[in-house]
């Protein structure tokens, strides 16, 4: 039996020693976790559907950019993260396109990819010391709920609000939070995200959640203060 927060996890790295390195970390920490060589072995060897997609990008055959977005299509409500030595803002940009909840370069402390998992755990599986504040994201309808009424969401407010809930300590790097809002190729100024920011940020307030509902952390980026439900509809 496992913990009640343990995930079902699914890691696909084709360095053997890596990645058998990772399946014991999780394992030891309760989860239910399988490794894969490449990507082409995952429809044919997962017995239970995944929680959590921890997914390297250079793999043999088709590459982890392509996986993920294959992922993201079929199981709209999974965690993916992917974890490379691939440090280029396009290469970060591109996988937060595919659909990544996050990006992590190796190599990774054992310990700081156990709390990001853990917060995983927390956000699928449910905090029983957070209270729910009523609000409720419908990704499908890119509408935001809440005690006093609803509002349409632009592509990008519903996807900086998805990721901010989805993020471990529902926090983002500034870097993180213009990427989301940016409407082209380039990102936004900051001048420009924080004009943009206030308007994610009241229309959440008009909803129900608190006027704090987004705080800017000095010198790192944003929180998101207030738990927010994800509901596919």
């Amino acid at each position: 039996m496992f913990p009640l927060q343990s995930l079902v996890v699914l890691i696909i790295e084709d360095n053997d020693s890596l990645r058998e390195a990772l399946v014991d970390v999780l394992q030891r920490e309760g989860h239910a976790c399988t490794g894969l060589a490449c990507a082409e072995d995952v429809e044919d060897s997962v017995q239970q559907t995944p929680d959590l997609y921890l997914i390297d990008l250079n793999l043999p055959g088709e590459d982890g950019f392509s996986l993920a977005r294959r992922i993201r299509a079929s199981q709209p409500e999974a965690a993916i993260i992917l974890l490379t030595a691939m440090t280029d803002i396009n290469d970060r940009l591109q996988g937060y396109e595919t659909g990544a909840d996050l990006y992590l370069t190796k190599p990774i402390h054992p310990s700081e990819l156990c709390s990001i998992v853990k917060a995983m755990a927390r956000r699928i599986r449910g905090n029983p010391d957070i209270t729910s504040s009523g609000i409720c994201l419908h990704t499908g309808k890119s509408l935001l709920s809440g005690p006093l009424g609803e509002i349409t969401l632009t592509h990008s407010e519903l996807k900086l609000i998805e990721a901010l809930a989805r993020a471990p300590g529902q926090t983002l790097q500034s870097w993180q939070v213009a990427t989301h809002l940016g409407q082209s190729e380039s990102l936004p100024s900051k001048a420009s995200v924080e004009v943009r920011l206030s308007r994610v940020r009241k229309k959440m307030v008009d909803v129900g959640a608190p006027n704090s509902v987004i705080k800017a952390i000095k010198g790192y980026g944003y929180r998101l203060n207030s738990p927010i439900n994800i509901s596919p509809r």
